[in-house]
């Protein structure tokens, strides 16, 4: 699965437990290929992509 928070949802904080932060883990490469059978690109193999404003994790790993 990939997490995006798009520019009009701004102010999101996300927030995990500091004894056992939750992590985020994804194994996508600019050469894995997409649902269309072509390679995917930097942009879209990201796993995580935050592009609002205000965004703000604690305790939280991305790997």
């Amino acid at each position: 699965e990939k997490v995006v928070i798009k520019k009009k949802k701004p102010f999101i904080t996300l927030l995990g437990d500091s004894r056992n932060p939750p992590t985020f883990t994804g194994n996508d490469t600019a050469a894995t290929l997409g649902g269309d059978g072509n390679p995917m690109r930097t942009y879209h193999s990201a796993t995580v992509a935050i592009n609002s404003h205000y965004f703000v994790a604690i305790n939280i790993r991305f790997e």
